[in-house]
């Protein structure tokens, strides 16, 4: 995120980022109509086959890798701002599935489209500034080092993807 200073632990977390904002902003053009969006179906289409390439591997680093190692010195339970990351995935993966199933019948929704748009935005934004800030802040040099290491090992196990950004958005299928 511009102006903030990402440890290389959370670097490529933060560069997911980027890209779901880059959905998120194309999910808003359609909705209010731009001159630069394009059309319901296909804003959906790419935002599906992005979510399951990579949007759901996202989520899932960050629950089983990011949030257990910082659980080790806050406890999560009462972190207000990590129950609202959990409920905001929650939120995410029901709402994708039924946007998938929207697709597949045909049927277009504009609102679930912009309440996911703005989900991921909002989203997005608590987890640079007040998670990965929190996590940064709270871990030791060590600790950061050791979940780098794991978010490598993840995304190599699990994505295929060493140290290595998501798909940029010039790749994005158009």
């Amino acid at each position: 995120m511009p102006g903030l200073q990402r440890h290389p632990a959370l670097q490529d977390l933060s560069r997911d980022h980027q890209l779901i904002l880059w959905h998120a902003r194309e999910m808003r053009w359609t909705l209010e109509e731009d001159r630069r969006a394009q059309p319901w179906a296909v804003v959906a289409r790419e935002f599906l086959r992005f979510w399951q390439r990579e949007g759901i591997l996202h989520l899932q680093e960050e629950e089983e890798v990011v949030l257990p190692t910082y659980g080790r010195r806050v406890p999560l339970e009462g972190d207000e701002t990590v129950r609202h990351v959990l409920a905001d995935h929650a939120w995410l993966h029901q709402a994708t599935g039924e946007l998938q199933y929207l697709l597949q019948t045909g049927q277009e929704d504009g609102a679930l489209l912009g309440a996911i748009g703005r989900r991921l935005h909002d989203h997005v934004r608590l987890e640079e500034r007040l998670l990965f800030q929190a996590i940064q802040d709270t871990l030791t040099e060590e600790e950061l080092d050791r979940l780098g290491a794991q978010s490598i090992a993840f995304r190599l196990r699990w994505r295929g993807l060493a140290a290595v950004g998501p798909l940029e958005a010039s790749e994005e299928p158009g």
